[in-house]
């Protein structure tokens, strides 16, 4: 119990902070590994559903438009926020397309979808347009907000890791080293379960 109440705190206290932009604050990325790895245990066995819903860390990132992306402005509305590492792959593609072609499914139920992934901006407009891509596609090149989420390998590397944050910006459920080309029906099928 102590040990949760601690990582509450902790993230409570990200939340305070914002990421890097042009003119940002940078993340203060307090979410350690440790912390990470019991926000994964809170998670209700064989569900991505957590226990408890935490608060998620406040950010501002730019999509391939150049636009920034605040997390804050997305109060209101479900948002399924997916981390992916950069990479022009047969993987990262499936990442960029199976959420586009099932964004009118998201937006049926209320969710938005916003994609992270540490390529510099004009890497992710090209990317953007060479897929099709309708969400944003977040440029986090030092993986400030990804670290902040525990979506970073011990070895500093970007991991594929789902978010869905409630209407409150309380994440709400988490799904780690995951394949977006199966993943997409999961959170679906979780975002019609938790709306209920």
């Amino acid at each position: 119990m102590t040990r949760h109440l601690t990582l509450l705190c902790a993230l409570a206290l990200a939340a305070c902070g914002s990421t890097s932009g042009r003119g940002e604050r940078p993340a203060k990325a307090l979410t350690t590994e440790e912390e990470a790895s019991e926000m994964a245990a809170l998670a209700t066995a064989g569900s991505p559903l957590l226990d408890q819903r935490l608060p998620s860390t406040d950010f501002v990132l730019f999509d391939q438009e150049g636009f920034p992306f605040p997390l804050a402005e997305q109060e209101g509305s479900w948002l399924v926020l997916h981390f992916f590492p950069e990479s022009d792959t047969p993987d990262c593609a499936c990442d960029a397309t199976a959420f586009t072609g099932h964004l009118w499914r998201f937006n049926d139920m209320d969710a938005e979808v916003a994609c992270v992934t540490s390529a510099p901006r004009d890497r992710t407009l090209r990317y953007a347009k060479k897929y099709g891509l309708q969400s944003p596609l977040l440029s986090d090149v030092d993986l400030a907000v990804a670290s902040a989420y525990g979506a970073v390998s011990a070895s500093g590397e970007l991991v594929r890791t789902t978010f869905l944050l409630d209407p409150e910006l309380r994440i709400a459920a988490r799904w780690d080293d995951v394949k977006s080309n199966e993943h997409v029906e999961d959170i679906l099928e979780t975002l019609a379960v938790v709306r209920k």
